[in-house]
């Protein structure tokens, strides 16, 4: 189940994030649009090796397109789902 709900999220997130902000070193202050094509290529990374880094990159990938508002509301649930989902302990 959390293969299919990660997968999903990859081929949903191009629907539910649009562009903001400026891209900077600080994962605070990238752009929506870097964000979202950060988290998707830690989201491959995760896939190919379910490591400890690899799943907190990609819940603070997803933590910080929420924390700046990159989606709608609808995305905005979906992706809170994945964040509680992944068990990066």
């Amino acid at each position: 189940m959390l293969k299919k709900l990660i997968l999903g999220a990859l081929i949903i997130s191009p629907l539910v994030f649009s562009s903001c902000g400026n891209d900077d070193d600080d994962i605070s202050k990238r752009s929506c649009e870097t964000l979202e094509q950060d988290a998707a290529d830690a989201l491959a990374f995760y896939n190919q090796e379910y490591t400890l880094e690899n799943c907190i990159s990609y819940r603070a990938l997803l933590q910080a397109q929420l924390n700046k508002n990159c989606m709608s509301s609808e995305g905005e649930v979906f992706v809170q789902k994945i964040i509680n989902t992944l068990n990066c302990n």
